[in-house]
């Protein structure tokens, strides 16, 4: 899991260093914000899965 965490970081400080290219990565930002996006999605889908009690404390702190 923290392999995963590791590489989602990653694809994230690569967005954030592609929005000073310009209009030539535009294109490129899109399709990796949407991949970041999902796959975030997709590591809490996984993660609320396995530690099902952790993620019922954690709503319950924030409501």
């Amino acid at each position: 899991m923290q392999a995963i965490i590791k590489g989602l970081e990653k694809v994230k400080k690569e967005l954030e260093a592609s929005e000073t290219d310009g209009p030539v990565s535009e294109i490129f930002r899109k399709v990796l914000w949407w991949l970041y996006f999902f796959s975030t999605v997709y590591v809490l889908c996984v993660y609320m899965c396995n530690y099902p009690t952790w993620v019922l404390g954690c709503l319950r702190a924030l409501l």
